[in-house]
C-alpha cells in the first residue's frame, strides 16, 4: 500500500508536470494563432521536432472498415489544399488502393522525402464525390488528439489561418488595383503625350506661314499657266495668219518645197522587175506621207492623203526603221501585193487603217500631190495640235482652280479638327489629374 501511494504521488506529480507544461505550450500557440497561422504552423514544426515528413493527415479505421480522414492537421498541405475535409474516406494513394491495406503500409505509402508529392484519391463521405490532390511532403506539424481543450484550440488556430489567407487575398486584390492603377496613369501620361505631339503637328501644319506659303506657290503656278495660256493664244493668231497666206500657195510652190523638204518617192524600182507604188514620204521617222505620184497605185486607191503617217508595211512596225529599210518592205516585184497601215489625224481623233496595193509602174498620168494636199490641209493639222495644247492648258488652269479651292477647304477641316484636338486634349489632361489624384 505504501508503494502504491509513491507510485501514485510520483504520477501525480508527472500530471501535475505535464500539466503544467501542455498549459504553457497552449499559451505559447493561443499568442502565434492570434498573431498569424503561419506562425502557428512554425511552432508546431518546432514542437515536433521530427524529420518524419508527411501531408497532415490525421487517419483512423481499419483495413477491413476502410481509412476515414479524422482531421487536418493546422497549416499542413492537407490543410491548405482546400479540397480535403475531415470525415473524407481515402480510396488510394499513389495509384494503390488503400482497402486492406494495414496502417503501417499506409503510412509508408504517405509518407516520403521533405518536398516530395503524393497523390491522393478521396471521397467526400461514403455518397459524396470523387476527387484527387497531389500533396506536398513537409516537416509533419504535431497533431493534438486525446487530450481536452486541444480541439478548440486547433479550431481557433483554423479560423485564424482563414482570416489571415482572406487578408493575404485581400491584400492582393488591393495590389492588382494599384497596379492597374500605375498602368492607367501611365496610359494616361502616354495619351497626353500623344495628344500633345498631335497638337504640336496639327498648328505646325496649319500655321498662317505655312498656309500663306501654299497660297502663293499655288498663285505662282497659277500666274505661269496664264502666262503659257496667253504665249499660245498668240501662237494660235501666227499659226491663223499663215494659214490664210497658205492659200494662195499654188500646185509648183508645192512641188518646189517638197523637192527640199527631205521627201522620198517610194516609187523608184531597184531592179528590172521591182517597182513601188508611187508613194512620198518624209526621209525621217515618222514617216509622214507629202503626195501620191500621177498614176501610181496609192494615188489609184484613193485612200491615202498628205499627212498620213506610215505605221507598218507588211506587218512590220516602221517607227524605227531607216529610210532604205522602209524602202525595201515596200519595193518588189511588179504586180505583187502589199499591204500598209497609216495613222490619220483629224482634231483630238486619231484613227489607224490598212490599204492593200498592188506594185505597179505609174501610168503617166498627171501628178496628184496638189489634190492630195488640198484634201488633207497640212496646216491645219498643226493648228488642231495647238488648238489642243490650249485646250490643255485652259484645263489645267481649271484644275488648278479647282486645287487652290480645295486647298482652302482643307485648310478650314484642319482649323476645325485643331479646335477639336485642342478640346480632347483638355478633356485628356482634365481625367489625367482625376485619376492621378484618386
Amino acid at each position: 500500500l505504501a508503494e502504491k501511494k509513491g507510485e501514485a504521488e510520483k504520477l501525480t506529480l508527472a500530471l501535475a508536470d505535464a500539466e503544467k507544461g501542455f498549459k504553457e505550450e497552449r499559451d505559447r500557440l493561443q499568442k502565434a494563432v492570434e498573431g498569424a497561422g503561419v506562425v502557428a504552423l512554425k511552432l508546431h514544426r518546432a514542437i515536433a521536432g521530427s524529420e518524419l515528413c508527411g501531408v497532415g493527415l490525421v487517419i483512423t479505421g481499419s483495413p477491413d472498415r476502410g481509412w476515414i480522414i479524422e482531421r487536418l492537421a493546422l497549416g499542413s498541405s492537407s490543410f491548405r489544399s482546400g479540397v480535403m475535409r475531415a470525415r473524407d474516406i481515402l480510396v488510394s494513394v499513389n495509384g494503390k488502393v488503400v482497402s486492406g491495406v494495414a496502417l503501417q503500409e499506409l503510412n509508408n505509402l504517405i509518407n516520403g522525402p521533405e518536398g516530395s508529392f503524393v497523390n491522393i484519391q478521396a471521397r467526400h463521405g461514403e455518397r459524396g464525390a470523387f476527387y484527387d490532390v497531389a500533396l506536398k511532403r513537409e516537416a509533419a506539424p504535431i497533431t493534438f488528439t486525446g487530450v481536452a481543450g486541444l480541439d478548440a484550440l486547433q479550431e481557433q488556430g483554423q479560423e485564424g489561418c482563414k482570416a489571415v489567407a482572406a487578408l493575404h487575398a485581400e491584400l492582393k486584390l488591393l495590389r492588382e488595383n494599384l497596379k492597374s492603377l500605375k498602368d492607367e496613369s501611365k496610359k494616361q501620361a502616354s495619351n497626353k503625350e500623344v495628344l500633345l505631339e498631335q497638337k504640336a503637328e496639327q498648328e505646325s501644319r496649319l500655321s498662317p506661314s505655312n498656309a500663306a506659303d501654299d497660297q502663293e506657290d499655288l498663285l505662282k503656278e497659277l500666274e505661269t499657266l496664264r502666262t503659257e495660256n496667253r504665249e499660245l493664244a498668240r501662237r494660235l493668231a501666227k499659226e491663223s495668219a499663215a494659214k490664210a497666206s497658205a492659200g494662195a500657195v499654188g500646185e509648183d510652190d508645192w512641188e518646189g518645197k517638197s523637192a527640199h523638204s527631205g521627201e522620198s518617192e517610194l516609187s523608184m524600182a531597184s531592179g528590172p522587175d521591182s517597182c513601188g507604188v508611187g508613194l512620198r514620204i518624209t526621209d525621217l521617222a515618222p514617216f509622214r506621207v507629202r503626195g501620191c505620184q500621177a498614176g501610181g497605185a496609192a494615188e489609184k486607191s484613193g485612200k491615202i492623203l498628205a499627212g498620213d503617217v506610215l505605221v507598218a508595211v507588211e506587218g512590220v512596225s516602221v517607227g524605227g526603221l531607216p529610210l532604205a529599210e522602209v524602202r525595201r518592205l515596200i519595193v518588189g516585184k511588179a504586180g505583187s501585193r502589199v499591204e500598209m497601215r497609216f495613222e490619220r489625224t483629224r482634231g483630238d481623233e486619231k484613227r489607224e487603217f490598212t490599204v492593200g496595193l498592188i506594185r505597179a509602174p505609174p501610168d503617166g498620168r498627171k501628178d496628184s500631190a496638189r489634190d492630195s494636199a488640198k484634201q488633207s490641209r497640212p496646216t491645219s493639222l498643226e493648228l488642231g495640235k495647238t488648238g489642243t495644247d490650249l485646250k490643255e492648258a485652259v484645263s489645267n488652269v481649271v484644275d488648278l482652280k479647282k486645287r487652290l479651292e480645295a486647298t482652302e477647304k482643307a485648310l478650314a477641316e484642319k482649323k476645325g479638327e485643331a479646335e477639336k484636338l485642342t478640346l480632347a486634349l483638355a478633356d485628356a489632361e482634365k481625367g489625367f489629374k482625376e485619376e492621378r489624384d484618386r
